[in-house]
């Protein structure tokens, strides 16, 4: 195949997820102008030409979840034939309003294949949508009969450390720890039984990422999730079992597991200088004063086979160096340890081979001919780091072992993956290994595999490059400037005292 160019390459990894979006939704043949007008058709009838040309590539013709696109989707589309709506205003079982279908289709679920529609579709077609959606279940929707929404509370309990420590007791008293994990990260000892109403495999939310909520991130939302439940799924009504207070005191240790905002996306990773050795323990405060890198992850698109839903979304990076080496502290969400050979979780870091001169980059993934790539690679099942050099995803080659020289240690811990490799700043292969040069911008990605989910090989994460910049020292002269500006300061005006002295005297 033909490679991309580094420019499309990058925007392409980028924007994985949104092209792969347009691929589905938009790329089918664009419906006729649908007017809101009732002089025209009537809501369903137009809300039918809009879900035909827009939304039947995933939720099927007759709206069961088996379109042609649904098979490489996880979770799978909503089977709208089942009675099962999960995000609602109505009691568990209840039908949505239309309100709840309008929020939902305008906003989207985020953390699926299911993008906002809001912006694509204007608030007339949106209701249109909702109205057909609403044929697939005649029963369930039954106008004479409309679902109510349940009452929930309109004001939001503030959080404090007294209100965190009882919503943490909440979590462990009703049992959440055992899908969502001691920690939040959807990883606890239930996680992997869990099937939908229809025997779909189905996972736990990962709580430290409220980025991608289903049904919305902010406490009312959870609220409203903790009342009324996810209908179609293990996760129940709260409404009977705990207090309102309760409720709102576990929604505050939920929200205190996680920052609010999605990580801002950065374009240069700084890797701090130390004195000394570099820290061999990821708690060493060393490390948790060093910045936090944020890698956004997309599933491979470009060779086959490819990975549409992938199980990995993001990493976090830290780097620190000294005079001989550089140290990367990488660490990522994956619920299960897995080690078995040919399905073990691992991570690459990627550089060129050579800091390039110029704005041209090697290929994103893995290279090209003209522009190889050095890997820092770990696998589960070697339970080591290694170091490879590749032209292609399909041509990396382990470098001989006189030739290695990166040390790794590895923990895993309640979901959760650090990666410490080091390595010295130059070697003697100056072809095949990145030198880091102090004041460069060094390219650098990574790429991630969930093997216990069936990835490897082509079927993993990838990222775009990023810079990683050692920043310099920072030279004694500069400590030195500013008792010397005081001190010049102060001559000169010792000297114009003396000299308004000198003046009154001879006068």
């Amino acid at each position: 195949m033909k490679f991309l160019s580094t420019r499309r390459a990058l925007l392409f990894i980028f924007f994985g997820p949104a092209l792969l979006l347009a691929a589905i939704f938009f790329a089918l043949p664009s419906p006729p102008f649908v007017s809101a007008s009732p002089l025209l058709q009537d809501d369903t009838a137009a809300g039918k030409k809009i879900f035909d040309a827009r939304c039947q590539y995933c939720h099927g013709e007759k709206g069961k979840g088996d379109g042609a696109g649904a098979a490489v989707m996880f979770p799978r589309p909503r089977d709208f034939t089942s009675g099962a709506f999960k995000i609602r205003t109505t009691e568990s079982g209840d039908a949505p309003t239309d309100a709840d279908l309008v929020k939902i289709v305008g906003d989207g679920m985020p953390g699926t294949t299911m993008p906002a529609w809001r912006g694509v579709l204007n608030d007339a077609e949106i209701k249109q949508v909702v109205a057909y959606v609403k044929t697939f279940d005649a029963k369930l929707f039954d106008p004479k009969s409309p679902a109510k929404p349940v009452p929930l509370s309109a004001s939001v309990k503030s959080s404090s450390p007294d209100s965190i420590n009882k919503g943490k007791a909440v979590y462990q008293e009703n049992g959440c720890f055992k899908c969502h994990g001691q920690e939040g990260r959807g990883d606890g000892p239930s996680a992997f039984e869990l099937k939908d109403k229809l025997g779909n495999k189905i996972l736990p939310a990962d709580l430290t990422k409220p980025w991608n909520f289903r049904g919305g991130s902010t406490a009312q939302d959870l609220f409203r999730t903790l009342t009324t439940g996810l209908t179609g799924t293990p996760m129940p009504s709260f409404a009977d079992a705990l207090k309102e207070d309760e409720r709102w005191d576990l929604i505050n240790f939920i929200k205190s597991l996680a920052p609010t905002d999605k990580p801002e996306v950065k374009a240069v990773f700084l890797a701090k200088r130390v004195d000394g050795a570099l820290p061999t323990d990821a708690n060493s405060e060393l490390w948790k004063r060093a910045e936090r890198f944020y890698f956004p992850l997309v599933g491979q698109l470009v060779w086959d086979p490819r990975l549409f839903t992938p199980a990995i979304d993001s990493a976090f990076a830290q780097a620190l160096y000294n005079d001989n080496e550089i140290g990367l502290l990488i660490s990522w969400d994956d619920r299960v340890e897995d080690k078995k050979a040919n399905a073990d979780d691992g991570i690459l870091v990627q550089f060129p081979n050579v800091i390039p001169t110029a704005l041209e980059k090697p290929y994103f993934i893995f290279g090209d001919a003209n522009h190889p790539v050095n890997l820092w690679q770990w696998q589960g099942s070697k339970g080591k780091v290694e170091e490879a050099n590749a032209t292609s995803i399909n041509t990396i080659t382990i470098q001989k072992a006189e030739s290695q020289s990166a040390q790794a240690t590895l923990t895993f811990k309640n979901g959760q993956y650090q990666l410490l490799v080091k390595r010295a700043l130059n070697t003697n292969d100056k072809d095949n290994d990145i030198q880091f040069v102090v004041g460069k911008f060094i390219p650098i990605a990574l790429s991630v595999w969930d093997g216990g989910t069936g990835e490897g090989g082509a079927k993993r994460s990838v990222s775009a490059w990023y810079s990683l910049y050692l920043e310099a020292p920072t030279p004694a002269t500069a400590f030195l400037s500013i008792p010397a500006a005081i001190a010049i300061v102060a001559a000169l005006e010792f000297a114009a005292v003396w000299l308004v002295r000198r003046g009154k005297k001879n006068a």
